[in-house]
């Protein structure tokens, strides 16, 4: 029987950390190259809170991951910790939807995790995610340039 990891799970953020940008400057500069009203129609979005704006520009955007701009040494790091037998999740302010594909397109995440369209996961909303998701175990060591 082996012996399960002791290491923390690597929790990396997106936004100026695995991505050398801001997921919502992406999203939205996508949405207005689609269609020129998003920014009327994304100010409506905000009314209902940020989470909101992020699935609205999810949803309008016309993003392709794959021509984000990574950070080299950041995903260089996640390997290494995979390598060593550590596990790692995504988690982000960003919508999930997206944090799904990036999670997918890069293959180096066992979890991940971003707002819903409802909870913004930044901040104290992410804090108290982190404290409740990684409650058991080993815990977790966080990755990201704020919060």
């Amino acid at each position: 029987m082996s012996k399960v990891s002791e290491k923390p799970v690597l929790v990396v953020d997106l936004d100026g950390t695995l991505l050398r940008s801001d997921m919502l400057y992406e999203t939205f500069w996508s949405a207005f190259g689609t269609n020129w009203t998003s920014p009327f129609t994304s100010a409506s979005a905000l009314m209902q809170g940020k989470a909101s704006l992020k699935r609205h520009l999810a949803q309008t955007s016309d993003l392709d991951v794959s021509l984000l701009p990574f950070d080299e040494g950041v995903i260089n790091y996640i390997k290494t910790w995979r390598a060593d037998g550590g596990r790692t999740a995504l988690v982000t302010a960003t919508d999930e939807t997206i944090a799904h594909q990036i999670g997918d397109h890069l293959g180096l995440f066992d979890e991940v995790y971003g707002s819903d369209g409802v909870r913004n996961l930044k901040g104290p909303n992410k804090a108290g995610f982190l404290s409740e998701q990684y409650a058991d175990g080993p815990g977790f060591a966080y990755m990201g340039d704020t919060n």
